[in-house]
């Protein structure tokens, strides 16, 4: 059965919420879950992928994990594999790029700018900064839920684009 959009987004976010405090996916993570089957890697893989990239790296507060993720799956869906004949190749890897600059640029503009210490305004990469951010992401208190229900709905649509 098909999942909506909507189902997946839901269910990122249950992931980024997780089982316990201390069991859950992180951002990236829970984004690659949600539409992992729209591209040729399973699942599992992608989870295991996404555990560095949470929290900005590790949780150091660098680069958002949800868009980390939009790069990884689309590079997934629409990338080379590097075997290809020429005119392929390189058809690919634009339409690859391409489709990553329109991630980047929604991500940019909708939130305006791509670090987490910047979205959240705590920095992850301290023991404390890392136990208040814990506090408010499981007070909802922080930005990720949306960005990680909105990330799933646009990187959706630009999977499930065609490939050219």
């Amino acid at each position: 059965m098909t999942r909506t959009v909507e189902e997946r987004a839901r269910d990122a976010v249950e992931a980024f919420e997780g089982l316990r405090r201390d069991q859950y996916l992180n951002c990236c993570q829970s984004v690659m879950r949600a539409l992992g089957d729209l591209t040729p890697v399973k699942k599992d893989l992608l989870a295991r992928i996404g555990t560095g990239f949470g929290g900005g790296f590790a949780g150091m507060g660098e680069i958002c994990g949800a868009l980390t993720a939009g790069i990884i799956l689309i590079s997934a869906k629409f990338g080379v594999r590097g075997d290809e004949p020429h005119e392929v190749f390189r058809r690919k890897k634009n339409r690859c790029k391409e489709l990553v600059r329109e991630f980047y640029r929604w991500f940019k503009d909708g939130y305006g700018c791509l670090d987490c210490r910047e979205i959240t305004g705590i920095d992850g990469g301290t023991e404390e900064g890392l136990a208040l951010y814990t506090d408010l992401k499981q007070a909802h208190k922080v930005p990720c839920h949306k960005i990680i229900e909105n990330s799933v709905r646009k990187l959706f649509e630009i999977l499930t684009k065609p490939e050219r």
